[in-house]
């Protein structure tokens, strides 16, 4: 993107997105940190420490917003047709379309904003093997005024997508886990090197 749309995502509050392209972790680690979390206390149990997943170690490893309406909640029957009134379509466009118009210099700043933001969590905060954007996280891309989107809790949304990713991934055997991957990751790695740290004090 452009110096102009990255101002556009920066100014909405959610410039911190920016610094994240290209981030994931490998498969094969994130099934083992998902094959270590206790579902009933969402805790991970590495090492004999008890590690938290919460929607506050969210906030602290992605700097998204942790107050406001909960997204998934606002969710309606009407939800995906306002979305598609906002961006004049009449169906649903591929996640692969979104970034391909993202790149064009026609957009206004509000859809310069929601297409970002449809990218953004549809291929890293809230990923999945869909190739359409889910309706459950298009609430808050349809008034995208700053004071607006800032006004929904992402901290939970991101929590909530990847605690039901793995749960369905233990509960159901599933073979894929969707999600924020890279968050899950850093969290892991991070609040075990700070139990390290204190223990060893």
């Amino acid at each position: 993107m452009d110096d102009r749309k990255k101002d556009i995502v920066r100014d909405r509050g959610f410039g911190i997105l920016l610094q994240y392209d290209g981030c994931s972790a490998p498969k094969g680690f994130i099934q083992w940190i998902s094959d270590r979390l206790d579902l009933n206390c969402s805790d991970f149990l590495v090492g004999g420490k008890i590690i938290p997943l919460s929607t506050l170690s969210a906030h602290l490893f992605l700097g998204l917003p942790m107050e406001g309406e909960d997204i998934r909640q606002a969710y309606s029957e009407s939800t995906k047709s306002q979305f598609l009134s906002a961006i004049k379509e009449s169906s649903l466009p591929l996640i692969k379309t979104f970034g391909q118009k993202l790149l064009r210099d026609t957009l206004c700043d509000d859809d310069v904003f929601r297409y970002f933001m449809v990218v953004a969590l549809s291929m890293f905060l809230c990923a999945n093997s869909s190739t359409l954007p889910s309706p459950f996280y298009l609430a808050p891309l349809i008034d995208v005024s700053k004071e607006r989107v800032m006004g929904w809790n992402w901290s939970k949304l991101v929590y909530d997508w990847i605690f039901s990713s793995i749960s369905n991934y233990k509960k159901k055997r599933r073979s894929t886990i969707g999600g924020c991957r890279y968050f899950l990751a850093v969290c892991l790695f991070f609040l075990a090197a700070f139990i390290y740290s204190v223990i060893c004090v």
